[in-house]
């Protein structure tokens, strides 16, 4: 069984670190920029805490689970290696790793934050490596965690992360704006959003499913709906985008359909 040593101790590295630990892993060390978090991640998964880059003990695996922009720096900080280095970044090409003989990825699509459990099974991960040998462990490695594990080459998984980002990220944004404009009332919109949800995936395009104002074309709610929301222009100009984007997807799922 490989020894994994983690590079970075935010959202993304406490998660698989403590679920590689519950699997049974050896985590050897815990290395980032600001130690207090590394001793917190080190002492959950009896790690070490290494200072710098340069003292990471000898481990099977690296994984370096710090913010995408960081990934190639990190990288070039790391001493050349014969062990398997792996980032877990969307958006990042695996070309990022390419200093190292033996290097992938292992990306997990969902949201984490350390204040939440995630029960990694139903999660799905996205793998990648240099050579299929490296692919093999990366395999084991996610399916260890995950029931839900397949490959993807870097171009898909950045079109992938950034249907993510629409589909998470910016819905929950939304979900923002609609808890302002209903207040306490918020919490009435939650069957509404799960069932929508719902709909969304069980058909073969969400625009089948549309509802709403600007499916309907109602011309007369759409201007009343811009007219209350004088006070936010920001609100007022997402509206009419996605109102415009709505109008547009009806048109071409009718023109589909003929």
């Amino acid at each position: 069984m490989e020894t994994i040593s983690f590079i970075g101790s935010g959202h993304v590295a406490t998660h698989l670190a403590k679920s590689f630990f519950a699997c049974g892993y050896v985590v050897v060390d815990i290395y980032s920029r600001t130690p207090e978090h590394a001793r917190q991640l080190a002492a959950q998964v009896n790690a070490h805490t290494a200072r710098h880059t340069s003292s990471l003990r000898p481990a099977d695996v690296y994984i370096i689970a710090v913010n995408d922009h960081a990934i190639p720096q990190v990288a070039q900080q790391l001493p050349l290696m014969q062990s398997l280095v792996l980032h877990t970044a969307g958006p990042v090409d695996m070309s990022a790793l390419q200093k190292f003989p033996n290097h992938g990825v292992l990306y997990p699509l969902q949201t984490l934050n350390r204040a939440r459990e995630t029960d990694f099974r139903t999660v799905p991960f996205f793998i990648e490596a240099n050579i299929r040998k490296n692919y093999n462990i990366i395999r084991r490695l996610a399916k260890s965690l995950s029931e839900n594990v397949s490959e993807l080459n870097s171009e898909s998984r950045a079109r992938l992360h950034l249907a993510a980002v629409f589909a998470g990220n910016f819905v929950n944004s939304l979900l923002g704006v609609a808890c302002d404009l209903a207040g306490e009332q918020f919490k009435y919109l939650k069957p509404l959003v799960e069932e929508t949800v719902k709909k969304a995936f069980a058909g073969s395009h969400p625009a089948e499913v549309q509802t709403g104002p600007a499916r309907r074309g109602d011309e007369t709610s759409i201007n009343k709906h811009i007219k209350s929301l004088s006070l936010h222009p920001e609100w007022q100009t997402i509206y009419r985008l996605l109102t415009e984007n709505i109008i547009k997807q009806a048109a071409h799922a009718a023109q589909t359909r003929l």
